[in-house]
């Protein structure tokens, strides 16, 4: 299933030069984007899952996060599991 989005002129610019200098297709560019991202995420959920595991509070984690420099809508706080 493909969906389309809106990017503004710049940006989009800017993803034809990032898929020109890499000679990929702009929609390759952004699909590894978006892979390295979701990377990103999931290990800061892993991090947070091991620190409950040794016992860290969620202000601890959350400080962990802040201090990793994830963006805290990256981080969710997990206590509506």
């Amino acid at each position: 299933m493909s969906h389309a989005i809106h990017l503004s002129d710049e940006a989009y610019q800017l993803l034809k030069r990032l898929a020109r200098d890499r000679a990929q297709e702009p929609e390759v560019v952004l699909e590894e984007l978006i892979g390295s991202a979701q990377s990103s995420v999931r290990t800061a959920y892993e991090t947070e899952d091991w620190f409950r595991h040794l016992g860290a509070t969620e202000e601890q984690i959350r400080e962990s996060a802040r201090l990793a420099g994830f963006e805290q809508d990256e981080v969710t706080n997990r206590d509506d599991r």
